[in-house]
């Protein structure tokens, strides 16, 4: 997938492709670890594009049990302008949110946590 990412034209388009295939989500999205899926966030060269393919992402990893440890990895992988982005496009997505909502913001600035506050208030009312 990673290789697919790196040359792509659209990697958005490739991963989107990729998820409509039974295969790829056995064999590559279900087992997908944090630190993989920070490596396909890496793996796309357009920054500005990182958030929209993680958040696209998201929903198929581990079948659908998209944790904070999935959140804090994704924000870890990009470059500290695309984190507040990062957060507002993850945040819907993760499961365990309610739980652990403050192992995330421990990993966010004061500015951040400021940016992201009505991330994290429309996400836990969902």
């Amino acid at each position: 997938l990673i290789q697919e990412i790196q040359l792509s034209v659209s990697p958005l388009s490739t991963v989107n492709r990729r998820l409509t295939q039974q295969t790829w989500k056995r064999a590559v999205f279900d087992p997908m670890t944090p630190n993989q899926y920070a490596s396909v966030i890496r793996a796309v060269t357009i920054e500005f594009d990182q958030p929209d393919l993680a958040a696209a992402l998201a929903p198929a990893v581990r079948g659908g049990n998209f944790t904070h440890e999935y959140v804090i990895a994704a924000i870890r992988a990009v470059s500290e302008w695309l984190r507040t982005p990062m957060i507002g496009k993850l945040l819907p997505s993760c499961t365990d949110l309610e739980e652990h909502s403050g192992k995330i913001l421990s990993q966010l600035s004061d500015w951040e946590r400021v940016c992201t506050q009505q991330n994290f208030r429309d996400a836990l009312q969902r």
